[in-house]
C-alpha cells in the first residue's frame, strides 16, 4: 500500500530529526554552553587570582602552578573538541532513528565530560580566590567528588533522553568456505595498520602529554606523573599500531606486530564466519581493542572490511582487515 508506506517514511524521518536534535542538544550545545560559560565566570575572577595560580594537588597539597589562562581555556578546548567529535560521529543512525551503544555512549561522555571539567577545573580556580600566594590552595578533593557526581548524574539523566538503543544486526550472508581437495591446505594473512585519522588523535595525546611533562619540569613538581603517562601512551601506541591478521588451520589467528597481545580462536571454537563491514567511531567508539556494549568485541584499526567470527558461546569477535572476504572464506573452509 503507498499510502502506508509513505506513512512509514514520514514517521521514520520524525524520527530521525528528533534524534539529531537530542544529540545537538546533549552531545554537542550542552556541554560547550557549560564549558564557556564557566570559562566567561573564571575570566571575571582573574584580578583576584594568583599568579602562577595551582593546577595540581599532591597527598601534600598543591605542587604544580601555571598560569590561570590554562585552567580557563583548556577545559574550553577540551570540551568542545569532543563535542565536535562525538557528534559526528553519532549523526548517521538507524533509520528508526536509534542509535548504536557506542554512539549513545559517545553522546553522554560529551556532556559528562564538559561538566567534570567545568567543576574541577573551574572550581579549583574559584577557591584561590583572594589568595596571595597558591601554595596556600586548599584541597581539590571534595571538588574531585562533586566533579564526578555531578557530571554523572547529568550523563545518567542524559542517556535515559536520548533514543533507545538499536544493535547492529547480524548479516545473514555467512562466508562460502573454499572447496579444499584431499589433504591440501590454504592459509591466509593480512597486515592492517590505523586509518590517518587515529594517527591524528594518537599525535594530539601525545602532544598533550609532551606539553604537560614540560610544564611540570619547568614548575618542578609533578612530572613524574606526566612522564608515567606519556610512556604508557607510547606503550600502547607501540602495541596496537599494526596487526597481521591470519586464517588457517589453527583458526583466526590476530596478533600484535610486536608479538602482544594475541588472539587465536581455533576452528572447534567457531560457528559462523562472515565478511561485514565496519564503521569504527560509530559502532565502537574508535580505535584498536575495542568492545562496542553490545556483546562484540574486537581489533578496530579503520573502518570497513572486516572478519566476524561467533564463537560457539554466542560471541562476536570482530577484526578489520583488508580482503576480509577472501579470509572469511579461508576460516569458513576449516570449520564447517
Amino acid at each position: 500500500d503507498p499510502s502506508t508506506e509513505d506513512s512509514d517514511r514520514t514517521v521514520d524521518s520524525e524520527r530521525v530529526f528528533s534524534a539529531h536534535r537530542r544529540i545537538v542538544l546533549i552531545g554537542g550545545i550542552a556541554p560547550v554552553v557549560i564549558a564557556l560559560t564557566t570559562a566567561l565566570v573564571a575570566l571575571t575572577w582573574l584580578p583576584d587570582l594568583p599568579e602562577p595560580v595551582a593546577i595540581h594537588w599532591g597527598a601534600d597539597g598543591a605542587d604544580g602552578y601555571g598560569s590561570a589562562w590554562i585552567s580557563i581555556v583548556l577545559p574550553l578546548a577540551i570540551t568542545l573538541a569532543f563535542a565536535i567529535f562525538a557528534v559526528s560521529a553519532s549523526w548517521k543512525i538507524a533509520p528508526d532513528g536509534r542509535l548504536l551503544v557506542g554512539q549513545k555512549f559517545m553522546v553522554v561522555t560529551s556532556l559528562w565530560l564538559g561538566a567534570l571539567l567545568s567543576v574541577i577545573i573551574g572550581g579549583s580556580l574559584y577557591i584561590q580566590r583572594g589568595l596571595a600566594d597558591a601554595t596556600a590552595a586548599p584541597d581539590v578533593g571534595p571538588l574531585m567528588l562533586l566533579g564526578f557526581a555531578v557530571s554523572t548524574v547529568l550523563a545518567a539523566g542524559a542517556w535515559f533522553l536520548l533514543p533507545a538503543v538499536t544493535r547492529v544486526p547480524v548479516s545473514t550472508a555467512s562466508a562460502a568456505p573454499l572447496t579444499i581437495v584431499g589433504a591440501a591446505r590454504v592459509a591466509w594473512s593480512r597486515t592492517v595498520t590505523m586509518t590517518p585519522v587515529a594517527w591524528w588523535v594518537i599525535g594530539t595525546g601525545v602532544a598533550a602529554c609532551l606539553i604537560a611533562l614540560a610544564v611540570t619540569i619547568v614548575y618542578g613538581h609533578g612530572w613524574l606523573i606526566a612522564l608515567g603517562s606519556l610512556v604508557l601512551i607510547l606503550l600502547l601506541v607501540v602495541t596496537t599500531l599494526a596487526w597481521r591478521v591470519s586464517a588457517d588451520r589453527r583458526g583466526l589467528v590476530v596478533r600484535s606486530a610486536v608479538g602482544w597481545p594475541r588472539l587465536v580462536i581455533p576452528p572447534t571454537q567457531i560457528s559462523e564466519v562472515r565478511a561485514v563491514t565496519v564503521n569504527a567511531v560509530a559502532e565502537f567508539g574508535g580505535w584498536g581493542w575495542r568492545w562496542d556494549g553490545a556483546g562484540r568485541s574486537g581489533v578496530i584499526m579503520r573502518s570497513g572490511d572486516a572478519i566476524e567470527v561467533t564463537r560457539t558461546n554466542g560471541k562476536r569477535f570482530v577484526v578489520t582487515v583488508p580482503d576480509a572476504a577472501s579470509g572469511a572464506s579461508v576460516l569458513a573452509s576449516y570449520f564447517r
